[in-house]
């Protein structure tokens, strides 16, 4: 297997045991379900084309190759936990013989994860809690790239397990009693100059990071991974709408985007407009506040506007059963979901 021409980084591993049918379907439910090109597939071969860079599976006797191609380090990795992951779910026999072609380059932690000390937690409106961390680099941390995962310990554990790449070139994340609860949040805020992070946590009952963020004390460690999985859009027209937990990455939105951006925002949240989380002020994106006494889904009301705002960017975070139906509306109607964000918040 030879480098792709457009990613210099470029990672590979064979997986014996595994039929080439069976991974070629593994992609091709992969793509459909995150709307992801195919940039190849073949009875040998099947690319998928992601943000982060390409994946690749050949077939070979006995197995597969399994290859990542990226523009950087961090992606490459980032792609290569990925697969990794899958894997484990997939064929979890097969994930214990990955052997990455890039094995030593990188010892300690994954070049995409840091650990960061708590400076604050503190009440925002009825029902966030505002956590700011110290960081050592967050000069990945753009517009471009607004998420990431924070990454907990078990409640009680003062000697965490942190993760570790091998001699393989795989990342050994801890398990069983030391396993790390890893959500994705948004980074409402940072700060580059001091390298402060900081970012909104949605307080609902039964949540593992609710629980943490409102007992944490300023000096506690915790991880970071990331940044990724989208940004600020680039774009003159948007149609937002979200619930609580898609709240932080609207604001950062509102905040982030040109004055001369059009378009509309509804927010739903159980006690409206009065629940008291802060939006920046925009000069065409005026939020329209409902809660659920007045507005019972997010999703009937943006396929009820979708002809009135079809030639807007829909920017949509919600429930999953409420992303679901956007997505089939999309794929009935032949529509290219990649224009646009749909993105089940819920859960994490």
């Amino acid at each position: 297997m030879t480098d792709h021409p457009t990613f210099p980084y470029l990672a590979q591993t064979e997986l014996a045991g595994i039929a080439y049918p069976a991974v070629q379907a593994l992609l091709l439910h992969e793509a459909e379900e995150h709307d992801l090109e195919l940039s190849e597939n073949s009875d040998s071969r099947v690319a998928l084309m992601t943000e982060y860079g390409q994946l690749i599976f050949d077939a070979m006797e006995g197995g597969v190759v399994a290859a990542v191609h990226s523009q950087s380090e961090e992606n490459l990795f980032i792609l290569k936990e990925s697969l990794q992951e899958s894997i484990s779910h997939f064929a979890p026999e097969l994930a214990d013989q990955m052997s990455w072609s890039d094995a030593g380059a990188r010892t300690g932690f994954p070049p995409n994860f840091q650990l960061v000390t708590v400076l604050s937690a503190t009440p925002l409106g009825s029902n966030f809690m505002r956590v700011v961390v110290q960081a050592d680099d967050l000069k990945n941390y753009t517009d471009a790239a607004i998420h990431f995962r924070i990454v907990l310990p078990p409640a009680g554990d003062d000697a965490p397990q942190w993760p570790a790449v091998n001699d393989k070139g795989v990342t050994v994340w801890p398990k069983g009693e030391k396993a790390l609860h890893r959500p994705v949040y948004t980074a409402r805020s940072v700060d580059h100059d001091t390298n402060r992070l900081t970012f909104d946590v949605f307080v609902h009952e039964g949540g593992r990071t609710t629980d943490w963020a409102t007992s944490v004390v300023p000096g506690t460690k915790m991880g970071l991974t990331g940044p990724g999985g989208g940004g600020v859009p680039d774009v003159a027209a948007i149609a937002i709408y979200a619930d609580d937990t898609g709240f932080p990455a609207v604001a950062r939105m509102l905040e982030t985007l040109p004055q001369e951006t059009t378009g509309r925002v509804v927010l739903l949240s159980a006690a409206g407009a009065s629940s008291g989380y802060p939006m920046p002020e925009h000069a065409n994106l005026k939020p329209e506040w409902h809660s659920a006494a007045t507005l019972e889904s997010l999703a009937d009301l943006a396929l009820s506007e979708r002809e009135a705002y079809a030639d807007h960017m829909l920017w949509f975070a919600a429930e999953k059963q409420d992303v679901q139906k956007m997505r089939r509306f999309f794929k009935d109607a032949g529509l290219n979901a990649k224009a646009h964000y749909l993105a089940a918040y819920w859960g994490r």
